[in-house]
């Protein structure tokens, strides 16, 4: 059976959205761990090295994807617990010390719904929920 056209447009542009999210997330990321962090962010290092590699590791995830491979969803849908998780920390840590940029927590907050929509697109098609 077929995907319909308004399905490969939204897989099209997750995955755009993804790789150019996750690029940048490398880029800044790295700026923040090579450079310093600026003076006037709170910045959580072990967050900054999170967010690095999970998006170094979700590049293969994204090129899987695109390539149709049958386990891609299932390693998607880990990234997106991932982020869950990591959010749900991050949420806590805010509301006990505040020690969290709010910036940190819109960010993770994408990256979670982003990786949940593209979780979802892909088990729509693969049928990715038989884990």
């Amino acid at each position: 059976m077929g995907v319909s056209a308004v399905k490969k447009i939204a897989m099209i542009l997750i995955l755009l959205l993804l790789l150019v999210f996750s690029l940048l997330t490398i880029m800044e990321g790295g700026t923040v761990l090579l450079k310093g962090p600026p003076a006037d962010q709170i910045v959580l290092k072990w967050l900054v090295i999170y967010n690095v590699i999970v998006a170094a590791l979700a590049l293969p995830v994204l090129v899987l994807l695109w390539r149709g491979r049958p386990f891609a969803c299932k390693l998607a849908l880990s990234v997106t617990a991932a982020h869950g998780l990591v959010l749900i920390i991050l949420i806590g840590i805010y509301f006990s010390t505040g020690e969290v940029a709010v910036k940190s927590l819109g960010a993770m907050s994408l990256r979670f719904v982003l990786w949940g929509f593209c979780s979802l697109v892909w088990g729509a098609v693969d049928d990715c929920d038989r884990l």
